[in-house]
């Protein structure tokens, strides 16, 4: 079992470990089990309460391929 480490443990209790106005926070919105990555469709994703951006290369190259190939695999 992997220890857990919180916030106050880190003495950084004033700026994370809770979700409150004026903290910092790391949240991934996803569809099935965010861990596996057969089942998991990410949704959105905020880092430090910045919205990220999930629309890059690997994205674009899915979406340019996925058409052209879905019907030869079965």
């Amino acid at each position: 079992m992997v220890p857990r480490i919180n916030a106050e443990t880190l003495d950084v209790q004033g700026r994370v470990g809770t979700l409150e106005v004026c903290k910092g926070a790391t949240l991934l919105i996803s569809e099935g089990d965010a861990l596996d990555m057969r089942t998991s469709q990410v949704l959105g994703a905020f880092i430090q309460g910045r919205d990220i951006d999930l629309n890059g290369t690997q994205q674009q190259l899915y979406e340019r391929f996925r058409d052209k190939y879905q019907n030869q695999v079965e």
